[in-house]
């Protein structure tokens, strides 16, 4: 895994800044939506390219409940929603990695999927639109049947 978070176990309450200035807290999403965060490198080809694919994803990603995020340093991506993380203080508290990664935080604030992308291998985004997909129809408080 990409993240320094233990899988289910809650995200710290990380802070970023919107492209207008304003500060979002990571925990204005729990309770509402899941959230797919990629972590990407300003002005870099590769990171814009796979930004491109994951936004063609995103109608899928919001029609099970989540939004997608583009984090950098301080450049938005044009292609996605950008949250600024200037100094790197969110990347540090979230991930394990210096590369390009893709972090998916359940709608409970819970880590739920990572990937880490060494050499700009980045994950297919289908498959973080299956990930968001399949959290989405977990149902914890229902618990596991007992039929015998």
């Amino acid at each position: 895994m990409a993240t320094l978070l233990e899988p289910g176990a809650v995200a710290p309450d990380v802070r970023f800044v919107d492209p207008a200035g304003r500060e979002i807290s990571l925990w204005e999403f729990r309770q509402r939506r899941t959230v797919v965060l990629a972590f990407l490198h300003d002005g870099c080809g590769a990171c814009g390219r796979f930004a491109r694919e994951l936004a063609a994803v995103e109608p899928e990603i919001g029609w099970a409940g989540g939004v997608v995020r583009a984090v950098t340093d301080g450049r938005p991506e044009p292609s996605l929603p950008a949250l600024l993380d200037p100094g790197g203080g969110a990347r540090r508290r979230l991930l394990a990695t210096e590369e390009p990664a893709v972090l998916v935080i359940d709608r409970y604030g819970a880590a739920w999927a990572s990937w880490e992308a060494p050499g700009h291998a980045f994950p297919e985004p289908a498959e973080v639109a299956a990930s968001v997909r399949h959290e989405a129809f977990q149902c914890p408080e229902c618990g596991v049947s007992t039929w015998e």
